[in-house]
């Protein structure tokens, strides 16, 4: 069974470290970890680089990163901003908006 790391109302550089930790004490322990950003509203260019981060090592060790549920307008926005919007590439596609692109 998946483990869920809930993340709170913000991911940025003032609490990257503690992310960072959890998530790879979360993938340490685990072949799937899956992020729910569902409550993220505060979020900078420093969580996209922690979870790419995390895709990348889980990949390395033949493990799986997924998000609870596409993401949210917040993480739309930032996604966008910072060139992960929908189209890409097929693969960030497929995990950050689940098939249900936004508008």
């Amino acid at each position: 069974m998946p483990q869920v790391l809930a993340l709170g109302p913000s991911a940025n550089i003032q609490n990257c470290s503690d992310l960072h930790q959890q998530m790879m004490e979360m993938l340490g322990a685990n072949d799937v970890v899956t992020l729910d950003a569902s409550a993220l509203e505060a979020i900078d260019l420093t969580f996209l680089q922690l979870v790419h981060a995390l895709r990348t090592d889980a990949a390395a060790q033949g493990k799986q990163v997924a998000l609870s549920a596409p993401a949210n307008p917040h993480l739309s926005a930032i996604l966008t901003r910072a060139g992960f919007a929908p189209g890409a590439s097929p693969s960030d596609d497929d995990f950050w908006f689940q098939g249900v692109l936004p508008q």
